[in-house]
């Protein structure tokens, strides 16, 4: 499977990205409304666009056996409305978004079920740690739940000088 990740482009690829969050979301299996989900959803790219200091990268299968014919499953799954208007093949993304005293935080990583197991996730934080590196930020912060059900934030810190 030939994958690139590359940034997010808009307005185009809002819907899929709209897409891949919700499928974040649910796989977290916790509700995000503490974290005005809905309101980050109905402004991609938000805090994520680059004059806010962040960026959106996205995992597309650029194998050339997929075609729109017969193009993967994940475009019904994700609900996209129209698989002509996206390219075929969106596997993952993940964002990183300003902080504070020059760091930045890494956001929303996800890669769709049919995907895992092919170390996409690793490129995916390798590429948006490229891009912290490249955006001149300190270092990375992550972050994530300990245990979902307890609902325990756990904070992780990558420095990149």
């Amino acid at each position: 499977m030939a994958v690139h990740i590359n940034h997010a482009q808009f307005p185009g690829d809002v819907q899929v990205i709209r897409a891949l969050f919700l499928g974040y979301a649910t796989s977290l299996g916790i509700d995000l409304t503490f974290q005005s989900f809905e309101e980050e959803l109905d402004s991609i790219p938000g805090k994520y666009a680059t004059t806010e200091g962040g960026a959106l990268l996205i995992a597309r299968n650029s194998d050339p056996l997929n075609s729109h014919d017969d193009a993967p499953s994940n475009f019904i799954r994700l609900g996209l409305p129209d698989s002509n208007a996206t390219p075929p093949g969106t596997i993952g993304c993940v964002a990183l978004r300003r902080s504070s005293d020059g760091w930045c935080e890494m956001k929303r990583l996800y890669v769709i079920p049919e995907a895992r197991g092919l170390q996409l996730g690793d490129r995916l934080v390798e590429a948006i740690i490229d891009q912290a590196k490249s955006l001149g930020y300190r270092g990375i912060r992550l972050r994530h739940f300990a245990g979902y059900a307890c609902g325990a934030t756990v904070v992780s810190e990558v420095w990149i000088c």
